[in-house]
């Protein structure tokens, strides 16, 4: 696997490993570093429980099954949490880049207009596969094409064991649920 890591130099000069990936991240290890300052904590410490800490609860998680990386980022999603989950995967170096997608919830009356950025994001990047699960995901699809739709979560997963995805680097966004 490709280092997905953040990796940076910190204040005392010391290269600080995390098991953190995407540069969005790298703003919350700024504050982390900041507010344990204030709090007194040392450098040393601070950047030791950066580099320590390992995301869970399907935040920011990468898992290795079988020939694909993972990124499981399914907890929740919003639209700027979403833009940057893809972007991330746009960017990275990666033998194939696979996108599955599911609704972002509690937008109210901005649900379709914002399910629809996210189509017209994915018309600007280079994946080589995109699926959408979730009714407001239907949105997305209808902007982006190219993209595979499936009403439900159990729908998406049957389609996926029927036609395997191999060799790939995964993101999966706002779907909370185990690979098959």
């Amino acid at each position: 696997m490709p280092n997905l890591f953040i990796r940076f130099e910190a204040e005392n000069n010391e290269i600080v490993q995390t098991q953190l990936l995407g540069a969005y991240n790298f703003e919350n290890i700024l504050v982390a570093l900041c507010i344990g300052k204030f709090f007194g904590v040392s450098l040393e410490d601070a950047n030791q429980a950066i580099a320590d800490y390992v995301p869970g609860n399907m935040r920011s998680q990468i898992i290795e099954k079988g020939t694909n990386t993972i990124i499981l980022d399914a907890y929740n999603a919003n639209p700027s949490s979403m833009e940057a989950a893809i972007n991330n995967l746009a960017a990275m170096k990666a033998l194939k880049k696979v996108a599955i997608l599911g609704d972002m919830f509690e937008l109210e009356e901005e649900a379709e207009s914002e399910h629809k950025k996210i189509g017209e994001l994915l018309m600007s990047k280079k994946f080589d596969q995109v699926f959408f699960c979730g009714k407001l995901m239907q949105a997305a699809r209808n902007t982006y094409s190219a993209g595979n739709f499936y009403k439900t979560k159990d729908l998406l997963i049957e389609a996926l064991k029927k036609n395997p995805i191999s060799d790939s680097t995964i993101l999966v966004k706002a779907l909370a649920w185990h690979w098959p």
